[in-house]
């Protein structure tokens, strides 16, 4: 659903939960809530090309929680690491994740607390360089 935000100026948290019968989904107007600091997202997912791009959300410059809760064969945005640079506590159910998220979030500058729930992959592979600010794991 679309919104305007100039009316939600000081909005801090937002929960979205997006059904199955939601034909398309966007970012947007959530990426214009400059003030935003924790987003959870909730959704279905039919094919792993189906998720959301996260570039709306490079303007919440304060955006440090984002919780991912997705149902279906995913993969994690490959720009994760470029919209999200204050990010630092990332929940992310993935128990249908198809690829290992590891390359792409241990890019994250930010990145304090990683929380990885459910994952049924078969490896995850970190790099000597990565996770600059990992505390949690």
């Amino acid at each position: 659903m679309e919104f305007d935000p100039k009316h939600l100026i000081n909005l801090r948290e937002l929960w979205v939960r997006i059904t199955r019968k939601a034909k398309k989904f966007t970012l947007d107007s959530i990426g214009r809530l400059r003030s935003l600091q924790a987003l959870d997202l909730s959704f279905h997912i039919v094919d792993s090309g189906s998720f959301p791009t996260l570039q709306p959300l490079s303007d919440c410059k304060y955006l440090f929680q984002l919780r991912l809760d997705v149902e279906g064969c995913w993969k994690l945005p490959i720009e994760v690491h470029q919209f999200l640079q204050n990010l630092k506590y990332p929940f992310i159910n993935a128990k249908y994740l198809i690829e290992d998220p590891m390359p792409l979030l241990e890019k994250l500058p930010n990145l304090t607390f990683l929380d990885l729930s459910a994952y049924c992959g078969t490896k995850l592979a970190c790099s000597s360089g990565g996770f600059p600010r990992l505390e949690i794991l």
